[in-house]
């Protein structure tokens, strides 16, 4: 058939093909539905990729800008208190005599605070003031504080009570420039105050510094003090806004109890006065104040925006070819079956009646080799359970083979004579270690039975525990608590001795310290429950959570306490997942491991 016909065929066929029509939707839905998602995922991950650039860069800025301030803070401080401790200031503070002040006799603090204030250029002036003669020394004019020209930070050092810096911002003769000043007083004998050093940080100079380098105009960087006050930005018009606060500020306001009130440094997006802001705070290490950063994000909504129609736009271009791949690949995979189809119908049409296994019948033939191929599948899938089942048999036996008892017993029993033969007949701890690991390896590779009687499992830990005795003289004592009753309950075995190995291992042998061990009974209910005590060194707390989190686990992914995690796991293995393992400790108080087993 050409392809003429079979696209005609097609189109007269839409309405009632309801395989070719239920496969077009198929894959369309499978072609429009990926690409909406896509698209989706897409436009969500560029918003979200967008704004954390964005808020890193932010974050980023802040951060320098508040280790530039702990930096510049701190030396300032250390400066003061430099400058409040040499020999010149200490004597100027103390002198009464006013014609010393008047012939210049401590020209040399002069000298001093001058080359500091041309060191760092940020810092405009520095006073050093003494109370007892009412006299202040600066870089810009000596004079008594009657006739000094600057006095609004006078207030501060009155109401100062500590030998500490104090910083404050303030207007220099309540006019401009602005100036964040640090007060540091000096005292006599820690009880009279006699002075102080103040030194004045120019805003100005201090914004050329932290002010964020992106170039961005809308871009506001605060700082905050402890009082909630906004002592610097690169707008000085809001600094002491008064009544005259803008709206988005007023907005601030009231989230900065809840921002300052938190440990972490913020950043995250919020609404002030209806505009959107990235916002990060950063507290300073040096003292109770804040860096704060305000990014409107209209500049970057807008390339969103941008994004978004992108995004719209090629949608619409893959949903268009979505439909014409959806269309053409259905026509394919519907190829064959109309071809079928028309096979039959021929075959209908010949009243023509093959054998099912015939060649020149396409249907029947295709039939044949499924029904032949499900036949096989069968006869294969039995060939290869009865070859797995011979398979576990052969390893059963390979592995009994690898280690057989008798031999093992007998190669023990020859060690233990030639122990004895050493010591001419006499009893010794070799010969009886070895006697008691040769009943331990006696009881343990038995392989007949899983389940023992209770009993049975009580001896191979009496054998493992003598043992130990041996190994640790005098170091543990075991306690044994069970009821008669529990004695004949069917139990796995190897439960006991991976147990107390654990508790002597990792519980008491670590103490360093007389242990105890003691192995208690209970019936409860339908339930057999045994406590396994020690008063070793005991488990932290967040490790023991792990450990019996582990326990619930079907598989044991670490090596670490092996023995717990393999009776657990054997116990569910046996049982189901409602028995098996818990434990409850406390550090330098021990373990107890619970041990829950059907009664």
């Amino acid at each position: 058939m050409n392809s003429k016909r079979g696209i005609w065929y097609y189109i007269q066929n839409y309405r009632f093909q309801s395989i070719f029509v239920r496969n077009f939707l198929i894959v369309l839905v499978l072609v429009i539905l990926p690409l909406a998602g896509m698209s989706s995922f897409l436009y969500r991950s560029s918003h979200q990729i967008i704004e954390g650039e964005v808020s890193q860069v932010n974050k980023s800025s802040l951060y320098r800008v508040r280790d530039i301030l702990d930096v510049l803070f701190r030396e300032t401080s250390m400066l003061s208190t430099q400058i409040s401790q040499q020999t010149d200031t200490q004597l100027f503070m103390l002198d009464t005599n006013s014609a010393n002040l008047v012939r210049g006799e401590y020209n040399k603090i002069n000298s001093t605070i001058s080359m500091f204030t041309l060191i760092y250029e940020y810092i405009s002036s520095i006073y050093v003031y003494s109370e007892k003669n009412g006299y202040v020394i600066s870089n810009k004019e000596n004079n008594f504080y009657d006739n000094f020209a600057d006095k609004s930070w006078y207030p501060y050092y009155e109401q100062s009570d500590s030998v500490y810096t104090k910083s404050l911002p303030r207007k220099s003769r309540e006019v401009y420039p602005f100036v964040l000043s640090f007060v540091k007083p000096s005292y006599l004998n820690a009880k009279d105050k006699i002075g102080a050093v103040i030194i004045n940080i120019d805003l100005e100079e201090l914004g050329k510094l932290i002010q964020p380098a992106d170039g961005k105009k809308d871009h506001q960087l605060f700082i905050i003090d402890e009082n909630k006050n906004y002592i610097y930005n690169q707008d000085m018009k809001l600094l002491f806004p008064g009544k005259s606060k803008p709206a988005y500020l007023q907005a601030l306001d009231q989230k900065l109890d809840e921002l300052l009130n938190q440990k972490e440094p913020y950043s995250g997006i919020v609404k002030l006065d209806g505009e959107s802001y990235i916002l990060t705070l950063a507290k300073l290490s040096f003292n109770n104040w804040a860096c704060l950063s305000l990014l409107p994000i209209q500049e970057y909504e807008s390339n969103i925006r941008n994004i978004l129609n992108y995004t719209v736009l090629l949608l619409l271009l893959f949903a268009a070819l979505g439909v014409i791949v959806a269309f053409l690949i259905s026509v394919r995979t519907f190829q064959p079956i109309r071809n079928i189809i028309h096979l039959m119908e021929q075959l209908e049409r010949d009243g023509v009646t093959r054998s099912p296994d015939g060649r020149d019948n396409e249907v029947r033939y295709i039939s044949g080799n499924i029904l032949n191929s499900a036949q096989t599948k069968r006869r294969i899938e039995e060939e290869l359970s009865h070859r797995s089942q011979l398979l576990n048999e052969a390893q059963a036996s390979a592995l009994q083979a690898q280690i057989n008892p008798h031999f093992i017993g007998n190669s023990l029993e020859t060690i233990n004579w030639m122990a004895i033969e050493l010591t001419n007949g006499e009893p010794n701890e070799v010969s009886d270690t070895i006697g008691t690991l040769s009943q331990l390896m006696q009881l343990s590779l038995d392989m007949d039975n899983r389940l023992v009687p209770f009993r049975v499992e009580v001896e191979h830990a009496h054998l493992y525990l003598r043992m130990m005795d041996i190994r640790y003289k005098n170091k543990f004592q075991i306690v044994w608590d069970i009821p008669q009753a529990l004695m004949s309950v069917q139990v796995i075995k190897l439960m006991l001795q991976p147990l107390l190995e654990n508790a002597i291992q990792h519980g008491i042998h670590p103490s360093r310290k007389q242990g105890e061990i003691t192995i208690t009974g209970f019936i409860e209910n339908d339930l057999m429950l045994l406590h396994i005590r020690d008063n070793g060194i005991g488990i932290e707390a967040e490790k023991l959570d792990t450990l019996n989190a582990t326990m619930q686990q079907k598989r044991m992914l670490h090596a670490e306490h092996i023995g717990l995690k393999n009776v657990n796991q054997r116990l569910k293995l046996t049982f189901g997942e409602a028995y098996g393992l818990s434990l409850i400790s406390k550090p330098g108080k021990g373990t107890t491991v619970i041990i829950k087993l059907p009664l």
